[in-house]
């Protein structure tokens, strides 16, 4: 606390708006050694704070990615109802790399009522997906 202002929240106030700071203010912190760290996951490679995403806009990547895929490489689901998305595939969505499996193991895992992907349960109590 510096005259009632909290310096820590200040200085993270600066850090997030980084990329809206002119030039000097920018120059006065990094001579302060008050920039952005460069180890914070999120800050970006050009200093920048990575702004937290919405879970829709990050549902909006999955479905972009999937379309790509589709595009690319083909169906993410083959006929005996496995996923045919490699582990090692990966497409730019708005400037960020999508693992498109991983994301979609995510989702799966998140929601129980999410699609199953043709794989018969040995007991109905063990399937969460639809019933067939």
């Amino acid at each position: 606390m510096f005259r009632g202002d909290d310096l820590g929240k200040w200085l993270c106030d600066q850090h997030r708006r980084w990329p809206q700071l002119k030039d000097e203010q920018r120059a006065v912190l990094l001579e302060l050694r008050m920039g952005p760290a460069t180890g914070d996951r999120r800050v970006t490679a050009a200093g920048a704070v990575r702004v937290p995403r919405s879970r829709a806009e990050r549902l909006m990547e999955i479905v972009t990615a999937a379309r790509q895929h589709l595009a690319e490489v083909g169906p993410l689901v083959g006929e005996d109802g496995r996923r045919c998305v490699h582990d090692t595939y990966r497409s730019r969505v708005g400037g960020i790399e999508v693992q498109l499996r991983r994301r979609l193991n995510a989702v799966r895992s998140r929601y129980p009522t999410y699609p199953h992907s043709g794989r018969r349960c040995s007991k109905a109590s063990a399937c969460p997906g639809p019933r067939r």
